[in-house]
């Protein structure tokens, strides 16, 4: 499997923040994972990262774009991913910033999931 070099720049900016980080191909890019949670996706040389209800109006407020994807027949699923400002690849302190909300937004969601599973057993 081939990497692109987008892909390892942006593992390398966040790996500052989070290590080990590990990329996989998926949705027609990269998810990069910590751990076993996705927290951030690349595709198209731009830099994603998950959100929820607590993080997602930081994006919103600043026009972020949602990360898009599609399925077949038409449907637009909505992914809580959203992307970070350009900006941020060049300045490490605004990456850490974008990058703690999607590390967080994913760590909520898996604990989430968590606590809904124990409360089906």
């Amino acid at each position: 499997m081939t990497i692109k070099p987008f892909v390892l720049h942006v593992v390398d900016l966040l790996s500052r923040e989070y290590e080990p980080l590990r990329p996989r191909r998926m949705f027609g890019g990269h998810g990069i994972y910590h751990g076993d949670l996705m927290f951030a996706l690349v595709g198209d040389n731009i830099v994603y990262v998950k959100t929820d209800d607590i993080s997602r109006s930081d994006f919103l407020a600043a026009g972020l774009p949602q990360f898009p994807s599609s399925c077949t027949g038409g449907e637009q699923p909505a992914l809580a991913y959203f992307a970070i400002p350009p900006e941020a690849l060049e300045d490490p302190d605004v990456l850490k910033l974008w990058a703690i909300k999607g590390y967080e937004a994913a760590r909520r969601d898996a604990e989430a999931i968590r606590w809904k599973r124990r409360g089906k057993n």
